[in-house]
């Protein structure tokens, strides 16, 4: 034993961990960022592309995980560790980069549990997001369902948004959007992580163009005359953008995050260049693969110019260095990969790079409208399963979306039937609302919102809120929602792309959605001569009205009880139940 100064005596294996670079916090958390600072010895031309250093994490019950470090500025470099299960863990850098300030550094912590209440006031710290094991859903680690129910903020890491300042484009905080959006039930942000020639190239209404920066205006890369070196990152503007995901993280968002949009001229410049595209994924894994996401790898909304044909070798080659080093080509801590598709995934992506993806989803054009729904179910057929979503539907107010599905309905009414009519299709993944205000302010074709609002309005516009209740309509208590599939025509009396339906695998129950204005149906092929418990679930308010008992007829039918408002739009649940309500 070894006596402190306090005269408390302390074991000497604590004093050596600590020493060590050892246990940091009695504290630390599963799911909780430990990082780890490094100074360099030797002095670099481009640290960002000379130094890759990889840092092994070792935990209990022979858990791995093998995590890039990033370059920080100057001599600094960071790993952001995180242990996945309670217990000790350990970390070294190994002896790869010839560095005395990098090589030879180890440490340990020891990580603890959270409560149950802890749990529920941050979902994030459930763990990692990952495919169920049927492969149609998403869940965290602890096996709690997870259904993305994302906001369009593409420019959300740029000082349109500024941190705790409502100085931006966007006229609200960074924090205080999100803080807005949560208490409306959204759990996530669509964001783009940079804008590499925004303030030469800019794109989207003239109020953001060149506006794409960090808060204190540096570019994520050095800037050569028109041109961004993307072998050269800038820290600062990442610096910038830290407390931004750590704010998402620590309130339970878990962004989609994307590389870089399809229009950037990366995969036209030089092979150096093009090359370069491996360090800046890595870069990304680094610094915010300790956070929950699904990432993307671009941001292939369209393709109309052959971008996709242009960028596919770009992130394969990306893929095979990240796979070199690491063996998988996977994030740190397993934390899903996509890559948007002008489309459907399975006609670009999956096609002729499956292993590049852990997430289906469609985006953009046909994912707009009711025609997306056979584009959910084919990629829920697809096999071997993969969790699916719709990363860019119907966008309100927006020149491709300046007309309501039907006329009885509002521009409103039809994003939200988009999206649930999208998830009772297969999005089991989850879905993300849009609309003009995509950029950070309108950009669109509605007469009653100029172009170059700012987002902030976004907050009440098109009913967004209402978007907010579809996760707790779709993962409430009364069903398991990992078992539902979509209904192929087998379940509703009428077929229509205004009546839509899934239903648990063992039949139990279904859920549902229809329009305004559209006549209710009978569901058939339903138990025979069973009593079923109906209740209609009002979208614009969140809650369920009074359940009815309706019975099948001997073949298995019955009709759906009337709506208490046919102009509104309304889902619904029928479960088996031989209980009165």
């Amino acid at each position: 034993m070894v006596k402190a100064t306090n005269n408390t005596i302390v074991p000497l294996v604590i004093l050596v961990n600590a020493i060590l670079g050892g246990i940091g916090s009695a504290q630390t958390h599963v799911f909780e960022v430990v990082e780890k600072t490094f100074t360099a010895e030797n002095t670099y031309h481009n640290p960002y592309i000379d130094v890759d250093l990889w840092v092994n994490l070792n935990g209990p019950n022979g858990k791995k995980h093998l995590v890039p470090a990033f370059w920080d500025g100057g001599q600094t470099f960071r790993v952001r560790l995180v242990a996945t299960m309670p217990g000790a863990w350990n970390w070294s850098t190994g002896t790869t980069t010839g560095d005395s300030g990098l090589d030879r550094q180890r440490g340990s912590f020891d990580a603890i549990a959270w409560t149950d209440s802890e749990k529920e006031a941050n979902p994030n710290r459930r763990g990692f997001i990952r495919a169920t094991a049927s492969g149609h859903h998403a869940e965290y680690a602890d096996g709690t369902p997870f259904l993305m129910a994302a906001d369009t903020v593409w420019s959300g890491l740029t000082k349109i948004f500024k941190s705790g300042s409502d100085e931006g484009i966007a006229q609200i905080s960074f924090q205080n959007y999100l803080d807005a959006r949560k208490a409306q039930g959204y759990n996530a942000f669509n964001m783009i992580a940079c804008y590499p020639t925004d303030t030469t190239a800019p794109i989207w209404h003239a109020a953001v163009r060149g506006q794409k920066v960090s808060d204190r205006g540096h570019t994520p890369f050095v800037m050569d005359g028109v041109n961004a070196d993307l072998t050269r990152i800038v820290p600062e503007y990442w610096q910038e953008a830290d407390p931004k995901m750590k704010y998402m993280a620590d309130n339970g968002f878990v962004p989609f995050l994307e590389t870089v949009r399809r229009s950037e001229s990366w995969p036209k410049l030089g092979q150096e260049q093009k090359d370069a595209f491996y360090n800046y994924v890595r870069y990304l894994w680094a610094r915010y693969g300790c956070y929950n996401m699904v990432f993307s790898w671009v941001h292939m909304d369209a393709d109309g110019n052959g971008e996709y044909d242009l960028w596919l070798p770009v992130v394969k080659h990306a893929y095979d260095e990240l796979k070199r080093k690491n063996g998988t080509g996977s994030m740190p801590y397993g934390t899903p990969r996509t890559a948007m598709a002008a489309g459907t995934s399975l006609d670009s992506w999956s096609k002729d790079a499956r292993y590049l993806l852990d997430f289906h989803n469609i985006s953009n054009s046909g994912a707009r409208s009711p025609a997306s729904f056979a584009w959910m179910r084919a990629l829920y057929a697809d096999t071997p399963h993969l969790p699916a979503q719709n990363v860019e539907g119907f966008y309100p107010g927006w020149n491709r979306c300046s007309a309501p599905f039907t006329p009885s309905m509002t521009l409103g009414q039809s994003a939200i039937y988009g999206a649930y009519g999208n998830v009772l299709n297969g999005a089991f993944a989850g879905y993300s609302w849009g609309d003009l205000y995509f950029s950070g302010a309108a950009n669109g074709d509605d007469p009653n919102i100029p172009n170059g609002t700012p987002q902030k309005f976004a907050l009440s516009s098109y009913d967004s809120f209402a978007f907010g209740y579809m996760p707790k309509f779709f993962l409430d208590a009364g069903h398991d929602f990992s078992k539902l599939s979509p209904d192929t025509n087998k379940n509703l009396g009428r077929v229509s792309p205004l009546i839509t339906l899934a239903i648990a695998t063992d039949q139990s129950y279904a859920l549902g959605f229809i329009c305004p204005g559209v006549d209710t149906t009978t569901l058939k092929n339903l138990t025979p001569s069973t009593d079923y418990r109906f209740e209609w679930w009002q979208t614009t308010t969140g809650t369920w009205q009074a359940a009815t008992v309706i019975t099948t007829d001997v073949n298995g039918s019955v009709a759906m009880p009337s709506r208490p408002d046919s102009t509104l739009n309304w889902a619904f649940r029928i479960q088996q139940s031989n209980e009165n309500p």
